[in-house]
């Protein structure tokens, strides 16, 4: 079996473990190695067992085939850490919410390597640091990102299609990411700030900061030419809200953690995209701000609680 290494031991990063089991032989990178054998993966009462091979972020094994599902501002120190470890023709798969990773990452790799980006509407939370429970199936869509990745574009697509639900090959990448972008700060930051599920958000009394905050990232998405329905994009919010109705965001959690959140790769993201174009974001300006002053709050919460 060809060898797939997966940064981390998230959520989504044990979820993608799981999946990947079926098709390759996955080895977990962490900055502290630590001696247990499995982990636990769970789908509606249905627990189990999964083998948990993990090693050093420096080890010395060379990597072929790498996923990155680390939190936004995690990603480039994890890059860095396995960067001497790539093989010259390594295949490297960013998978987070937010944008602004790829601009990090690109201009560190050789002509040879590969970097793609898949994002998903998977759901999953951990139950304790070695117990993911799956709360919510969707699709995957994988998207070339430099002109390595688009001359192996299908050969990568049809080997993690077995193991990926739902996985799609999108040629293009830009929209994909101001899609998810659209979708991450519809619901992200205010079910964070309103400590609510992401179900709640459909009620009529957020409707128009939903709309604010989405038409701001259409008119952002539209200066950097990309081309998004409004309607369209709005419709595909609300359906991500109802079909995780109840989960917790990702930023919910961290929230509540007293964890640092993606906010940055979010409304930040959106903000600073709209500096370089003068345009104003003011509902997003404000969230990022919001968010960034609950961070310091440091809340505390308990840690069963679900992710999207």
């Amino acid at each position: 079996m060809p060898r797939v290494h997966i940064i981390g031991q998230g959520a989504i990063g044990l979820l993608y473990g799981y999946f990947l089991k079926s098709v390759a032989d996955v080895t977990f990178c962490l900055k502290q190695p630590n001696s247990a054998k499995q982990y636990q993966y769970q789908l509606d009462k249905t627990v189990e067992l999964c083998d948990f091979k993990n090693q050093a972020n420096n080890d010395i094994e060379p990597i072929e085939f790498v996923i990155i599902p680390t939190k936004a501002f995690a990603v480039l120190d994890a890059f860095m850490q396995i960067k001497p470890r790539l093989t010259k023709n390594a295949v490297i798969i960013l998978s987070h919410n937010g944008m602004g990773s790829i601009e990090q990452i690109a201009p560190l790799l050789i002509a040879q390597q590969q970097l793609f980006f898949l994002t998903t509407t998977q759901a999953a939370y951990k139950a304790s640091p070695l117990h993911v429970i799956h709360t919510g199936s969707g699709a995957s869509n994988l998207g070339p990102i430099n002109h390595a990745a688009k001359q192996t574009q299908h050969r990568v697509a049809e080997f993690l299609k077995p193991a990926l639900q739902n996985l799609n090959l999108v040629a293009d990448i830009d929209q994909l990411l101001w899609h998810k972008l659209l979708i991450n700060v519809a619901i992200n930051p205010l079910s964070a700030a309103y400590e609510v599920q992401n179900g709640q958000l459909t009620a009529p009394k957020f409707a128009t900061e939903v709309f604010n905050l989405v038409y701001e990232v259409y008119l952002v998405a539209q200066s950097q030419g990309v081309r998004l329905e409004l309607a369209k994009a709005l419709h595909l919010a609300y359906q991500v809200m109802r079909s995780t109705a109840a989960n917790y965001s990702s930023m919910n959690r961290d929230i509540t953690l007293g964890k640092p959140t993606e906010i940055s790769a979010i409304c930040g993201y959106v903000v600073e995209m709209a500096k370089l174009q003068h345009i104003d974001t003011p509902n997003n300006l404000a969230m990022l701000h919001a968010i960034l002053a609950l961070e310091k709050a440091k809340k505390s919460a308990p840690f069963d609680t679900p992710l999207h």
